[in-house]
């Protein structure tokens, strides 16, 4: 039996496990997740997920779930992975790069009859979330901000349809990727405009990515770095957690927060401080949000914009849904540095 090179929307276990020369059921197991308890060989497994990727196979949840409105088009639905400690922000510029990528694929368009569903989860559970492994919800999904023990759930547990992780390496895995080096860019802006005494805000909850921008920007700056632990990544946690900073004495020149979200609270703690930005401290952001300038002063960022990160990510979807099997990957999405006069 020849291999497709292209999606065949009737794919089904069957058609797999005639494929491969196993029944129904293992296949069944298989994708579920449940080989390890009923004993099936990996050299079994990894041949039915071969198969199911190259054949172009994705759990067929309409029947459950759908009802699509033309006959012509199979029900497809597309889902934005993430935790509940995610900024708004952030789930918009995925929301939306994904609608527009939908929006322009006529390969997906002339298929499929679509839908975007959030799903969210508690930061470190994402193996709560049952329906990635047996594909119970979704055909297929982009999957962002986990946190270590997550990234481990990924590693043993093969997700059964098309996933791209974004800013998160994992072997077995499409994902797009901001460079590892955006806190090392950050601690330079902030020693080249000749600030001394440098803190950093971040999250307390840390994902591969946003430890990265921790850490690298603690070795560039090559000396003591005050830290500033915020609850979450939203703007309000950065305001509470620079104005408690600020109200026990602590003292910088230059302030990095990992995402743009952090850095607009802090804003406000600066300002009700009586301090003003850039004279008494200055200010680098991460992913140039839309409203960044229009901050006051206008907020000087390091790395990939999210919408472009966001675009990137929607686009490797739906590519794996309509040109066939690849092998999995990261890409690098190449980064930039606004400089404004937050600095």
């Amino acid at each position: 039996m020849d291999i497709q090179k292209k999606p065949n929307p009737k794919v089904t276990i069957k058609s797999i496990a005639q494929h491969c020369g196993v029944s129904v059921c293992t296949v069944s197991t298989v994708l579920q997740n449940r080989y390890v308890k009923r004993r099936i060989p990996m050299v079994t497994v990894e041949r039915i997920r071969a198969a199911a990727l190259e054949l172009g196979y994705f759990p067929d949840i309409g029947a459950r779930r759908l009802r699509s409105g033309d006959g012509d088009k199979m029900p497809l639905i597309l889902a934005i992975v993430t935790s509940y400690e995610t900024s708004l922000n952030l789930i918009n510029y995925f929301l939306y790069a994904l609608r527009d990528a939908v929006a322009t694929d006529t390969r997906i368009n002339s298929r499929y009859e679509i839908s975007i569903s959030i799903e969210m989860f508690p930061a470190g559970k994402l193996s709560t979330m049952k329906s990635l492994v047996n594909g119970n919800s979704f055909n297929a999904a982009i999957i962002a901000n986990t946190m270590a023990e997550d990234d481990a759930f990924l590693r043993e547990n093969r997700l059964p349809f098309p996933s791209v992780l974004v800013d998160r390496h994992i072997d077995g895995y499409f994902s797009v990727n901001a460079s590892d080096e955006l806190g090392r860019q950050a601690a330079r802006t902030l020693i080249d405009a000749g600030r001394k005494k440098l803190g950093i805000l971040y999250a307390s909850s840390l994902t591969q990515a946003t430890l990265k921008r921790v850490s690298t920007f603690i070795e560039e700056a090559k000396g003591d770095v005050e830290k500033i632990p915020a609850n979450r990544l939203a703007e309000a946690a950065g305001y509470n957690a620079m104005k408690k900073f600020l109200a026990e004495g602590g003292k910088i020149d230059g302030l990095y927060t990992i995402s743009d979200s952090l850095a607009m609270g802090a804003y406000r703690a600066i300002w009700e401080a009586g301090l003003s930005i850039p004279k008494d401290i200055a200010v680098v952001g991460v992913g140039d949000y839309e409203y960044s300038e229009q901050l006051t002063p206008p907020l000087t960022t390091v790395g990939v914009r999210y919408s472009k990160l966001a675009a990137e990510a929607s686009a490797l979807l739906l590519s794996l849904l309509s040109a066939g099997a690849k092998t999995p990957h990261s890409a690098l999405v190449s980064d930039s540095k606004v400089v404004r006069e937050s600095v």
